[in-house]
């Protein structure tokens, strides 16, 4: 991994939901030096309060590790007037942030980026729509809006396709993208 042109990171909570065990694994099994931080100790990154971000960032500091990106639940939430496809039934890893609290999500991902000394948070386009195409519009306005927002800060959107999610696919992300 030391020698690729890219950061090779792994989410957290896919190894593990204790947090230094998931650092430990990440830097002395798997030799990485990045990890993307999405729960931790039961609990959405979006939710840690200062005591528990002051700890991970020791625990990311005790293993040498920088962070990747926050994979934040920005806007993996339903899109206001549209009703969900079918089957789009979407793990959120612990948050329950709806709408109307998006700007209080993406406040405290700015947070946590300046925290963890990453420029990069991670986003969704909602969940996915039964008329998703009269939506979009909307849709790449809000992602174009909070791109610009985090901009300012000179941070990084990133867009994350997933199956239930307004985009699904990668010709879709490209859509989404232009």
């Amino acid at each position: 991994a030391r020698h690729l042109p890219f950061h090779v990171a792994v989410i957290n909570d896919e190894i593990s939901p204790d947090f230094d065990h998931a650092c430990h694994v990440v830097a002395n099994d798997f030799g990485l030096h990045s990890i993307e931080i999405r729960s931790m100790w039961h609990k959405n990154v979006a939710d840690l309060n200062d005591q528990e971000i002051a700890e991970a960032r020791r625990i990311v500091a005790k293993y040498n590790l920088t962070v990747s990106d926050i994979a934040s639940p920005l806007f993996k939430t339903a899109f206001p007037g549209g009703e969900t496809a079918p089957g789009a039934k979407v793990d959120a890893f612990g948050a329950k942030f709806t709408f109307d609290r998006q700007n209080e999500v993406l406040e405290r991902c700015i947070h946590l980026a300046r925290s963890f000394s990453t420029p990069r948070i991670r986003c969704f386009d909602f969940i996915r729509l039964a008329d998703r195409q009269r939506f979009l519009p909307a849709i790449h306005e809000q992602l174009r809006k909070t791109a610009e927002r985090l901009a300012k800060d000179n941070l990084i959107l990133l867009l994350e396709n997933e199956q239930t999610c307004n985009t699904a696919t990668g010709a879709e992300a490209a859509a989404a993208l232009a």
